[in-house]
């Protein structure tokens, strides 16, 4: 049976079941998977970013470097500190794109809308993302080396 959802959050029962049955143990899954459904949003950052370039150059602008890369790094940051709910990377990034990108409130409800209407893509990237820090924090705890160290 699958399952669609738009939250990083309401997956996490999911992503926990998908991710044991990938070999990572169930004391690292609990762990890493609902932290990361809420502090790991790479998914909805790539999609604001991208939507915000394809706005620009439907729209005439142009994507100066020196304008563009702080968007995208406070973007990045933004992210953090947003909840694992639809939407949430880009309601909070809101007055970063009018500062730095010099989007109108109208020309950023058109890249909320898109952000919206695609928000499953940014949250299934989000879940697998999640799934494979997991199975990386496993195989870091797995090493000798790391044993050795955490022992100590």
């Amino acid at each position: 049976a699958g399952c669609g959802s738009c939250s990083s959050v309401a997956s996490i029962p999911y992503t926990l079941r998908q991710v044991r049955e990938n070999g990572v143990s169930g004391q690292t899954a609990e762990l890493v998977i609902p932290l990361c459904s809420s502090v790991h949003h790479v998914g909805g950052v790539a999609n604001l970013i991208v939507y915000a370039a394809g706005v620009m150059i439907l729209q005439g602008g142009s994507l100066s470097a020196h304008a563009f890369i702080p968007f995208v790094l406070l973007v990045a940051l933004i992210s953090f500190v947003t909840p694992g709910i639809p939407g949430g990377v880009a309601m909070a990034s809101a007055s970063v794109a009018g500062s730095y990108l010099g989007f109108t409130s109208e020309q950023y409800a058109i890249i909320v809308a898109i952000y919206i209407a695609l928000d499953g893509i940014g949250t299934a990237c989000n879940l697998t993302c999640d799934g494979a820090v997991a199975m990386i924090v496993e195989k870091l705890i797995r090493t000798p080396w790391m044993r050795l160290n955490l022992v100590k």
